[in-house]
């Protein structure tokens, strides 16, 4: 039986608009004999559940190290799958990866977004691209969020603005993407700039106005990119993993969910190989996990329970984070 994500995610079309990243390095350690972000100095971690949409609607679990006494850390921020019709922060794989980061030292957050009404949806593709614009509108208000605690709130969560990471899995992951490339409204086509119009405009009404919803940095598992000419040299590092025999993301250019058994529900995506090559091709620092002949996010199994690849997966992306964002 395929696993969770391998039955829900039917990925879709999204536009997300990055505001102008006004942040400053405030102090996130740059020396490598530091073991901070390079090991798991931490044993324990605290949870503390947040409301952070205007209208109190939506809520996201933020991890921290237990006695840690920093208080400028780096942020990674995740972002669950489930086709935007299901899955929730507390995942078995949100939580295993938000305590592994948080453990090296990470703030560490899994949000909750909008979901749509169901499996129903698909059969109107407009509705699906309104669905994901407004999970991406709340992508961008709890990245908000984080930098108004920052500003209005005596920095509560020990943060570092100027490092802050976007990272999704699945559906997540194509959300994240989007979120950091897809920022230029010239390329966004007329019919999808009229359903973010439709959504509130290009960053929504979700709350947390005036703060920039930018990232410094992207990871990507499993996810695929609308346009690969979103990516554009400048911005932002990029890790990616994939199986190449995924039939539900494109590992390249393709159709998702190859195996379904109507064409006209199906959106082209260039997934993870793509990204790899148009990020490098513009001078954009990028890694390409592969995953020889294997499905769709190899490194869960059934209910989101982490197999035994998430332990490479973490030291991998970890390694990452830390070489092309953190230094």
């Amino acid at each position: 039986m395929k696993n969770f994500y391998t039955k829900l995610l039917v990925p879709a079309l999204i536009v997300f608009g990055c505001a102008k990243d006004d942040d400053k390095k405030t102090g996130t350690p740059n020396d490598t004999s530091d073991p901070r972000y390079q090991k798991a100095v931490f044993d324990d971690v605290d949870v503390q559940t947040v409301s952070y949409t205007a209208d109190g609607s939506l809520q996201m679990d933020i991890y921290t190290p237990v006695g840690d006494d920093y208080d400028r850390r780096a942020v990674v921020v995740f972002a669950h799958g489930g086709s935007f019709i299901g899955g929730h922060k507390s995942l078995p794989d949100m939580v295993r990866l938000c305590e592994t980061f948080a453990r090296h030292g990470y703030v560490a957050a899994s949000i909750n977004y909008r979901l749509g009404p169901g499996t129903s949806m698909f059969l109107d593709s407009l509705q699906v691209l309104g669905v994901v614009a407004r999970a991406v509108h709340d992508g961008k208000a709890a990245i908000r969020y984080l930098r108004k605690s920052f500003v209005e709130d005596g920095n509560p969560f020990g943060i570092d603005t100027s490092a802050i990471i976007g990272a999704g899995n699945s559906a997540g992951a194509i959300l994240m993407l989007h979120l950091a490339y897809m920022n230029n409204s010239q390329i966004i086509p007329p019919h999808l700039m009229q359903i973010i119009q439709n959504e509130g405009g290009i960053e929504g009404e979700r709350g947390n106005d005036g703060y920039s919803s930018r990232v410094h940095g992207v990871i990507n598992l499993a996810g695929a990119i609308h346009k690969l000419d979103y990516i554009q040299s400048g911005m932002v590092p990029v890790y990616n993993a994939h199986g190449d025999n995924d039939k539900t993301v494109p590992f390249d250019c393709g159709v998702v969910l190859s195996s379904f058994p109507a064409p006209q529900f199906r959106n082209v995506l260039c997934g993870s190989y793509e990204i790899n090559n148009r990020a490098m091709a513009v001078n954009i620092r990028s890694k390409l996990k592969v995953y020889e002949g294997a499905d769709h996010c190899p490194w869960i199994g059934g209910g989101a329970e982490p197999t035994e690849l998430m332990d490479e997966l973490e030291e991998e992306m970890l390694d990452f984070v830390y070489r092309e964002v953190i230094l």
